[in-house]
């Protein structure tokens, strides 16, 4: 071995160990990047709340307002509007089927117009928490002026399972009990 092969060596130790913080970095962007992308596509609990908001807008203060999910909001909006993201995807509990996670709201009003932030708190926690829809439902107003933006961290989401009615045919009913599905109730309980 030369002494070009020693310091060769060891400028190559010297690189490498220079190049692992980018590296790691890299790594970080692109599990965010992959996060993201994930929560734009597949927005569960964004069109979950949907649902609930749309069923009794009066309860939220949203009343008058067209609901969107959307992937980002749009630059462009105009108010009045109320648009529902999601920045993380929805995490699963693969036992029981219970989702948790953060949906941003973002309110958006003409000029000069204001809206009260404490109605959709008070409806979340009422419509959400009290109702048995979710374990645990925190809103927090992150502005309150022209373009409100609010967070609504939800946790242990009761998932939707598809339901028969119970009038369906016999055939279709052994398939459900098959599979564990319920028949002619609203909603499913884990235990």
């Amino acid at each position: 071995m030369t002494a070009l092969d020693l310091a060769t060596a060891h400028f190559q130790v010297e690189r490498t160990t220079l190049l692992v913080p980018p590296a790691k970095a890299a790594i970080k962007r692109a599990e965010k990047a992959v996060e993201a992308h994930e929560a734009q596509t597949s927005p569960t609990l964004a069109q979950w709340l949907h649902k609930v908001i749309e069923k009794n807008p009066f309860a939220f203060g949203l009343q008058g307002m067209p609901i969107t999910v959307v992937p980002t909001v749009p630059q462009d909006a105009e108010g009045p509007a109320v648009f529902l993201t999601q920045t993380k995807p929805t995490s699963t509990d693969l036992g029981t089927g219970m989702m948790s996670g953060t949906v941003w709201v973002h309110v958006v009003l003409p000029e000069h117009a204001t809206w009260e932030y404490i109605a959709f708190s008070t409806g979340a926690k009422r419509l959400i928490s009290d109702a048995g829809l979710a374990r645990y439902a925190e809103v927090i107003a992150r502005q309150q002026l022209t373009s409100p933006k609010l967070t609504i961290e939800l946790v242990d989401v009761e998932p939707e399972l598809p339901v028969l009615p119970i009038e369906a045919p016999e055939h279709a009913a052994q398939g459900f009990r098959r599979h564990g599905l319920p028949i002619g109730r609203r909603r499913w309980r884990p235990d």
